[in-house]
């Protein structure tokens, strides 16, 4: 007889072990099982979901810095601990950045919010660098820190363009998201692109493979016709909707 009923499966189903039980689940059964699920928290708004690696990219000097950390301090005011992991500015350059020029008041994070000075991991090669990185990231998982944004990727990773490597550290990446239940969100600089092309998922700079890896993803951009004026478009969404 070729094929089986509905019944024969059934019954495969309940004597495989769980592993095999996998191959053999009926999609109605999948959907009942995923309903009990609890739906995934929104981490800022529908850009960013809990459990998700995500991926935030603009040109230079377009703010992508200054977004993440205004995101991990809105996301810390909300009694969520937040490691932000920067390897672009040095302690007194963050320190001067959000400090008045003329009243010397620095401006006050949210207590929940840590920020990780690693431009000194500079002086380390990129495998040194990358080793470093993740050492500590299972670390502070362990401590209970969930929630990281990693400023950026490019300063970590010295052949990004390379297909292997991003690809052998995204795995690790994702390992490690879906063992502690981590929420990632990876700043990165968009390639050269003339400001009349819209963006795109392909304008992530460096391997277009690390786009494949991440759950959702968003950029910064600048009007063309009121030059003072910057957007935010979504550019993948895998839970929740396209909104920008």
């Amino acid at each position: 007889k070729i094929g089986k009923t509905i019944a024969e499966l059934e019954e495969m189903e309940n004597e495989t072990d769980n592993d095999d039980g996998l191959w053999m689940t009926k999609a109605n059964k999948a959907m009942e099982k995923a309903f009990k699920i609890k739906d995934r928290e929104s981490l800022y708004k529908c850009l960013w979901y809990e459990s998700e690696i995500c991926v935030l990219v603009a040109k230079s000097n377009l703010g992508k810095s200054i977004l993440a950390v205004q995101i991990a301090n809105e996301i810390a005011k909300s009694g969520k601990l937040v490691n932000y992991l920067d390897y672009e500015l040095e302690a007194k350059q963050f320190q001067q950045r959000y400090t008045n020029e003329e009243t010397k008041q620095m401006f006050k994070f949210s207590d929940n919010l840590l920020r990780a000075d690693l431009s000194v991991d500079l002086e380390l090669d990129s495998n040194g660098r990358v080793e470093r990185f993740f050492k500590k990231l299972e670390e502070l998982s362990k401590r209970g820190v969930k929630i990281f944004i990693l400023d950026n990727i490019t300063s970590l990773i010295d052949r990004i363009e390379s297909g292997d490597v991003i690809i052998q550290f995204m795995n690790r990446l994702k390992r490690l998201k879906e063992k502690y239940g981590l929420s990632i969100l990876i700043v990165a600089h968009t390639t050269k692109k003339r400001d009349s092309e819209p963006l795109r998922q392909d304008n992530l700079a460096g391997s277009k493979k690390l786009m494949n890896f991440v759950d959702s993803a968003f950029a910064i951009g600048k009007s063309l016709v009121e030059t003072d004026v910057k957007y935010i478009k979504q550019l993948k969404v895998r839970y929740g909707r396209f909104t920008y």
